[in-house]
């Protein structure tokens, strides 16, 4: 009796050891819980510059320099809205803590790769691994926004502001009207 209860026990540690090993190998349950990991095929930068609560600028290996929007998120603006919009500097704070100058980036490009202005659109995870985009629509520093094939985080994104919302993160909680410059 006593064999068969310890080759039962013996059997149930190899699955679960089998199923570590797996998700490990598949990237699943790795990092902050619902945050994804850094796609294979991202591109590293380096942290230039954070310019507001969705653009920044970042260096490539060559030396050049890159002007970024963020996919996926929109902040409040800082210009050409006076005075700035309700929580438009914390949105660019809130930024700089996660994407610090220097800071080493991982890049994925969207579908669509250039906005009309020129911006590069990426997604982007810091050197701990945290999603970029996503922190900042779950701290409530951003809206989820979805355009044009650029939607591959949609459902993250979008989950994550309907609980910043209803917690009355970031923004949620501190602006009357979201995006307004009164506040």
């Amino acid at each position: 009796m006593g064999g068969a209860r310890w080759w039962g026990l013996g059997a149930i540690a190899c699955l679960v050891l089998a199923v570590f090993a797996a998700s490990q190998l598949l990237g699943i349950g790795t990092g902050d819980a619902g945050s994804p990991e850094p796609p294979v095929g991202t591109t590293e930068y380096t942290v230039e510059h954070v310019h507001d609560g969705d653009t920044l600028f970042v260096r490539a290996d060559d030396g050049s320099d890159i002007k970024v929007r963020l996919i996926g998120v929109d902040t409040p603006e800082l210009e050409g809205s006076e005075p700035a919009e309700c929580f438009a500097a914390e949105a660019r704070d809130d930024l700089r803590r996660l994407l610090p100058d220097g800071s080493s980036v991982r890049a994925l490009a969207g579908v669509d790769r250039i906005d009309p202005y020129g911006r590069a659109l990426l997604y982007l995870w810091n050197s701990d691994g945290d999603f970029v985009n996503l922190e900042l629509v779950r701290e409530g520093a951003a809206e989820a926004v979805r355009i044009g094939a650029n939607d591959a985080y949609w459902p993250e994104l979008s989950a994550a502001e309907a609980k910043a919302r209803e917690a009355r993160a970031g923004r949620w909680g501190a602006c009357t009207q979201p995006g307004s410059a009164s506040g």
